[in-house]
């Protein structure tokens, strides 16, 4: 009996110290966070990080945060884009059979709004910030969770 006991508290102990050390130079870039303007979280939008790595977009929820895994480490320009789910916007037509036209989006490399990403959402925010490069967003991202909230200034 006394055998199990000792047996349990080794067990206990390697792992306690096994979440000790250094941090894991390979573990992925984790980001979570939200967007603020005008002091309250867009509740719908993208948000996307740029850097010479590669580009990541991700979705706001509408609790107003995001979370994304696998990003780009170091330096990046993060820009935020609501202007797609505008219920105002007009839709580009495109020529389509027999002249009719269809409607679509130009491609940008975003999925079409819909409503299930929050048009009913939408909050108009300052074009700088949909455009890299002359989005004032800018961070560095390193390996590991970390949070990042963002605040939209006019």
């Amino acid at each position: 009996m006394p055998q199990g006991r000792l047996f349990l508290c080794i067990f206990l102990v390697l792992g306690i110290c096994s979440g000790c050390g250094p941090k894991n130079p390979n573990a992925p870039t984790q980001v979570t966070g939200s967007v603020i303007y005008k002091g309250e979280k867009l509740k719908a939008g993208v948000i996307t990080f740029h850097n010479p790595k590669g580009i990541v977009t991700i979705p706001l929820r509408e609790d107003g945060t995001f979370s994304a895994v696998d990003l780009p480490d170091g330096e990046v320009v993060v820009t935020v884009e609501t202007e797609s789910l505008n219920p105002k916007k007009a839709k580009k037509t495109y020529g389509g059979a027999k002249g009719k036209g269809s409607t679509a989006y130009a491609p940008t490399g975003i999925a079409p709004p819909s409503t299930a990403m929050g048009s009913e959402h939408y909050v108009k925010i300052p074009a700088k910030y949909g455009r890299a490069a002359e989005s004032p967003l800018k961070v560095t991202l390193g390996k590991g969770k970390q949070k990042k909230d963002f605040e939209l200034t006019d």
